[in-house]
């Protein structure tokens, strides 16, 4: 069978008895990684962990987003960029569609164009870092929110510009014996993988930048190592953090407080440390998508009264920073903003409370896990 690209979509979910007034908007981009989500394209917002049922009941309009991954979201040809007028990035460009979509056709279903707040997890945090570079998304989004990932960080090597690509994918073309990209497109699955695997065993380093979003001189002009530095990202709130058994810890909380240093807008950083009862895994990278999305319901854990009284909180600092820009409500521990030449503090989601305080790098295990 060979592989398609008809798997992009959008959810939206609103609370149905809310009168159709402008309400904030939530759009996210979620998914687990750029090496595993290729496995379920079209599948990711319908994890149980992203019902957006208990955002909408606070008034939030969510839009959950499905975008290209792996080969069809990166693959980068120069008949491509003929055709085009750009190469690579497809996955990008699906998410800055889908953001086209909202500010077109939002307020239909009672959203404010002019209120959105971008949202993702894991490499999802870095597409809203990316996008929040972009000159093409201003106007479009107005707080991004970045859960374990995001901020100055290397993870997967220095971001490649697209030309630099161009001569693996070619060499994926030439192994797998397709004569241009549309047989490459039409080809079937095992032998399409086939030719890719083989290419990640002669240069995985180059296949990782290969898999990422490039610099492609249109949407995104430049690469993150030289736009951080120049301060060229949108002038909005945002929220920032990781957990504490999530994939490299360390790296994630490091990259939040680089981030930070250079960061002169508004930005609230956070550290999730409960343990998810009912095993051993602990504070796992994604375990505070439950809370966020006030999803806990879904799960088979035994959650406690504790988790329930958590969760309800962070999905009212959630929603109030889609509403306002700003997470402080006066019956929750106060969360100030953390930005230049300010302390190292953050506000901290623990095993049986929510405070304000410096997270010691060093208690980081040095491998975390998913679940």
């Amino acid at each position: 069978m060979a592989v398609r690209e008809d798997s992009v979509s959008l959810h939206r979910m609103m609370k149905l008895e809310m009168e159709l007034e402008h309400l904030p908007m939530d759009v996210g981009l979620r998914f687990w990684s750029i090496f595993t989500a290729v496995h379920f394209w079209g599948e990711a917002p319908q994890e149980k962990c992203f019902d957006g049922s208990a955002l909408a009941a606070q008034g939030m309009v969510v839009v959950t987003v499905n975008f290209r991954l792996g080969i069809f979201g990166y693959a980068a040809f120069p008949e491509l960029e003929a055709r085009d007028g750009h190469a690579g990035n497809y996955g990008m460009y699906d998410a800055y569609a889908a953001l086209e979509w909202v500010q077109k056709h939002i307020a239909d279903f009672g959203g404010d164009p002019a209120n959105v707040t971008l949202m993702g997890q894991s490499a999802g945090a870095r597409m809203v870092q990316l996008l929040c570079l972009s000159p093409k998304v201003k106007g479009f989004v107005h707080r991004a929110v970045m859960c374990s990932g995001g901020g100055q960080v290397r993870l997967f090597g220095r971001q490649r510009k697209t030309q630099e690509v161009y001569p693996l994918w070619e060499n994926v073309r030439k192994v797998s014996n397709a004569s241009g990209f549309a047989q490459l497109e039409s080809m079937p699955a095992p032998q399409l993988y086939a030719a890719f695997a083989y290419c990640i065993r002669q240069d995985f380093g180059l296949m990782q930048a290969a898999c990422c979003p490039t610099a492609d001189g249109f949407l995104l002009p430049l690469p993150i190592e030289e736009a951080v530095p120049g301060r060229k990202w949108l002038d909005i709130p945002y929220m920032i953090g990781s957990t504490g058994q999530d994939l490299m810890a360390g790296d994630l909380c490091m990259a939040a407080q680089n981030w930070l240093c250079q960061e002169e807008q508004p930005c609230y950083r956070y550290h999730f440390s409960r343990r998810l009862p009912g095993d051993g895994a602990g504070a796992f990278h994604s375990a505070d998508l439950w809370y966020w999305f006030g999803s806990w319901k879904n799960s088979w854990r035994p959650f406690t009264d504790w988790d329930r009284e958590l969760s309800i909180a962070m999905v009212r600092y959630l929603t109030a920073f889609m509403a306002k820009g700003s997470p402080e409500l006066k019956d929750l521990p106060a969360w100030p903003a953390t930005g230049l030449l300010q302390n190292s503090e953050m506000l901290c989601l623990g095993e049986k409370d929510i405070r304000m305080e410096t997270v010691n790098l060093a208690q980081f295990p040095e491998e975390g896990g998913l679940q």
